[in-house]
């Protein structure tokens, strides 16, 4: 990569619902580029979109970026590490190969993520760790959830009862609340309930809005 007066960083900002903004990650994001001496080029922003989504439009374009001829950046800079993956060997393997392309994943909570040294590979394990654990047990809130719901008497779905593995993954694909709910066999609002409570949980555990 040519060698620049100045260290240019792009900015990575995901968030899981359309309720939630993905401008609320951004002051710290800059203000932590600032910090390390960055100038900031483009902002890839990622909204309605899981971190276990390997198609993310906003990622794909951002390592179809970094990995063509002279990308024009020397880091990608994100809240913290559950922003970009919540899977471990995905993380890990894009982590190496960011790295073999001369560019550094950075976050505002981690530092830079590396696996060069002992230290590095252990740290950037253990956050993609905690990234795949805090995804299980976000799921695991939502079973329970739906299932102290019909505990008390709630009904989930019209003909046939409500599937929390089917909601996760249709949400992860990016549907509308419309088409997941007609998928579900529920209604609209309670799609919207249910993604309203991932939502929160999500910005309570994965540590970003």
């Amino acid at each position: 990569m040519p060698s620049r007066e100045h260290k240019v960083a792009v900015l990575y900002v995901r968030v899981s619902t359309d309720e939630q903004d993905v401008n609320n990650q951004l002051p710290d994001i800059q203000a932590y580029c600032q910090r390390q001496g960055y100038t900031i080029g483009k902002v890839y922003e990622e909204a309605g979109r899981q971190g276990d989504d390997a198609n993310r439009p906003a990622w794909t374009a951002l390592r179809k970026a970094a990995f063509g001829y002279r990308p024009g950046f020397d880091a990608v800079v994100a809240f913290d590490a559950t922003r970009y993956s919540r899977d471990l060997i995905p993380f890990l393997l894009d982590v190496r190969e960011f790295a073999n392309h001369g560019i550094r994943l950075e976050t505002v909570r981690e530092g830079h993520l590396e696996l060069d040294s002992e230290a590095g590979l252990v740290l950037t394990a253990v956050q993609g760790a905690f990234a795949q654990n805090e995804k299980r047990r976000i799921k695991a809130r939502v079973q329970a959830s739906v299932k102290a719901a019909k505990a008390r008497g709630a009904q989930f779905g019209r003909k046939r009862a409500f599937d929390p593995e089917l909601f996760i993954r249709l949400r992860s694909e990016g549907l509308s609340q419309r088409k997941r709910a007609r998928r579900l066999g529920v209604s609209q609002p309670q799609v919207h309930h249910h993604d309203r409570v991932l939502g929160v949980l999500e910005a309570h555990y994965g540590g970003a809005a």
